[in-house]
């Protein structure tokens, strides 16, 4: 499905979302990027259904898992994208984790929501406002300070080499009677 059918109210989106979740048949909600598949770039979401969720050894009645894989592709060409075979595995693996009950939620990555949850967020179906961000190692000042005099002097060397470029072109334009 597109995006868009995750957050819309138009054209009955929002009834129909509404419908299924009270229904309890979504399953799982995988958000994916743009340009993984060759008959459109705009970027779409695949949904699980079933009927019967009790099936499963973990009750996941009224839950329903989310998966943010948009930044999971890795480009094949200038228009488009696609998932190795490992991304594949993670992202079964962790819906069959999810179904067996050996699941835990990842930041940025996956979360098990439950239904009541998502009522409180207008039922949104959007994973990115359920399953948060991932967590990013903070560094210490002291590995601040050795990038910034790394980064800083990156920047003079090519500052300096910008410069000497700059009259390299100045004196070839010169040569040839341009001046500037």
């Amino acid at each position: 499905m597109p995006r868009g059918t995750l957050t819309s109210s138009q054209g009955g989106d929002d009834t129909i979302r509404k419908a299924f979740l009270d229904d309890d048949v979504i399953e799982c909600i995988i958000d994916l990027p743009g340009q993984l598949f060759f008959n459109t770039q705009i970027p779409s979401s695949l949904w699980f259904f079933n009927k019967d969720k009790s099936k499963w050894k973990s009750n996941r009645e009224n839950q329903v898992l989310f998966i943010d894989a948009r930044k999971l592709g890795k480009a094949i060409s200038r228009t488009q994208i696609e998932f190795s075979d490992a991304v594949i595995e993670r992202l079964s693996g962790t819906f069959n984790n999810w179904c067996s009950g050996d699941y835990q939620d990842i930041n940025g990555f996956c979360k098990s929501v439950t239904r009541d949850e998502i009522s409180k967020n207008g039922d949104s179906m959007s994973p990115g406002r359920y399953i948060g961000t991932e967590e990013v190692e903070s560094e210490s000042d002291e590995d601040f300070q050795t990038r910034m005099l790394t980064l800083t002097a990156q920047l003079s060397t090519q500052l300096e080499e910008s410069h000497r470029l700059e009259d390299l072109i100045s004196r070839q334009l010169k040569g040839i009677g341009y001046d500037l």
